[in-house]
């Protein structure tokens, strides 16, 4: 058995004005698609997640993990 693990990923979506990067966080489909993809060729056994908040009254955050339990396809 072999695991893999997903976090939501922070892209680079250019520069602003200033010259400071802009980045942006994986939407939903992104992360599903990524996860589908990895699974195609898999026999997954499992997958759990976690969800977890942190910050505060004024600028709260969420954190997502994916673990998949697999074996490689014969």
């Amino acid at each position: 058995m072999k695991i893999k693990l997903f976090n939501r990923e922070t892209f680079s979506d250019g520069f602003y004005s200033n010259g400071i990067a802009r980045t942006r966080l994986e939407t939903n489909e992104e992360l599903e698609n990524r996860i589908n993809e990895f699974m195609a060729d898999k026999k997954v056994i499992d997958i759990k997640y976690q969800e977890g908040t942190y910050g505060n009254y004024e600028d709260m955050t969420t954190d997502l993990s994916i673990i998949v339990m697999y074996e490689e396809a014969e």
